[in-house]
């Protein structure tokens, strides 16, 4: 990947181009931004598995390696910051997407070698998508054109 992917080049120097600062900075906030995305991703399937885990004690426990979201953004940002190089910076954020990509893939490989057709996984999983259907159910009866008096008074029996 390089900066022209990122942005327009703006200005000429010499033989080669080099970016405005307006596209560097841009450079710098798409870089935070998926970067941000991607540690939350990460982030997110950790606390997925755990929950899981809870409800599911037999399991295997996974090696998570805890990646502190706002600690490793602010370090990657702050070594993006050092450098001054449209090369250079491309070549880090293209660095930092792979190795947080890689993470989050190994992750998921992980993930899904230990619930993917695990019946202790998939029973609870149907359990949980049948509280929510019923959760959303039970919303929208009382949302949509039902009173109050008709929902108090409806007979289960029927």
């Amino acid at each position: 990947m390089d900066l022209l992917t990122i942005c327009p080049l703006c200005l000429l120097q010499g033989s080669f181009y080099v970016p405005s600062e307006n596209c560097m900075q841009h450079a710098h906030k798409w870089h935070k931004d998926l970067c941000l995305l991607l540690l939350n991703a990460y982030r997110g399937l950790q606390v997925y598995y755990s929950i899981i885990q809870k409800e599911i004690p037999s399991l295997p426990h996974l090696k998570l390696e805890d990646l502190a979201v706002e600690e490793t953004l602010f370090q990657l940002s702050a070594e993006l910051q050092t450098l001054n190089n449209p090369e250079k910076i491309a070549e880090q954020i293209s660095k930092d997407l792979t190795c947080l990509c890689s993470h989050l893939v190994a992750l998921w490989t992980q993930f899904l070698e230990v619930v993917t057709l695990h019946p202790d996984v998939t029973a609870y999983l149907v359990q949980e998508h049948h509280t929510l259907r019923v959760r959303r159910f039970s919303e929208a009866f009382f949302y949509t054109e039902q009173q109050k008096l008709s929902g108090l008074t409806f007979q289960e029996s029927l």
